[in-house]
């Protein structure tokens, strides 16, 4: 991810997953050109936050495999709404994949619901 779009406030970790505090830089260069003036976080970047927290919260790096489901239910404006929950479960597959199920919100608002799959990153010594 690009360096400071987003801070984790708070990382609770639970049995399946996480529930996440998160707050948006809101003068972070990628707004210059998504968009002047009405900045707007861009969907791929929500998408890769997800992954960075449930690395973060398995303690593992992982990568993105594929997306099932992602559903940008509203526009998440840096400016108007700084902070949000992101609440995630986490399953490990048969095959040693990460199920990822989550949901970004704030309050009674949803922003993102996403299902994706994902693997830990192996590294080669």
């Amino acid at each position: 991810m690009m360096p400071q779009l987003y801070t984790v406030l708070d990382l609770q970790p639970l049995d399946t997953g996480c529930v996440c505090q998160i707050e948006w830089l809101k003068a972070h260069p990628i707004y210059d050109g998504h968009f002047p003036g009405q900045p707007v976080v861009p969907g791929v970047c929500l998408i890769q936050m997800v992954v960075e927290i449930a690395s973060q919260a398995l303690g593992q790096s992982l990568q993105l495999i594929y997306l099932t489901q992602a559903k940008f239910l509203n526009p998440i404006h840096p400016t108007q709404t700084p902070h949000l929950t992101l609440s995630l479960t986490t399953t490990m597959t048969s095959d040693a994949h990460w199920k990822l199920r989550g949901t970004l919100y704030h309050q009674q608002t949803e922003f993102l619901k996403i299902n994706a799959l994902a693997a830990a990153i192996v590294s080669k010594n």
